[in-house]
């Protein structure tokens, strides 16, 4: 049976930080959009790790770094 939600997109900033740092933007903008009365919170694909330093660092090291 279908019924009514609230659907909210967080807007993410490219603003490289921290793994922990991203991870807890996100946590605190998902937690901000549920006070707002989302229920469901969509994050851009990029929201996990991609722009953060761990990240930067691995790519500049290259894929071979990291096969065994």
């Amino acid at each position: 049976m279908a019924r009514p939600v609230t659907l909210g997109m967080v807007n993410v900033s490219l603003k490289r930080e921290t793994l922990a740092e991203r991870r807890q933007t996100l946590l605190d903008d998902v937690a901000k959009a549920g006070q707002s009365g989302c229920q469901i919170v969509l994050l851009p694909e990029f929201a996990d790790h991609h722009v953060t330093h761990e990240a930067s660092e691995s790519h500049q090291k290259g894929v071979d770094a990291y096969r065994s």
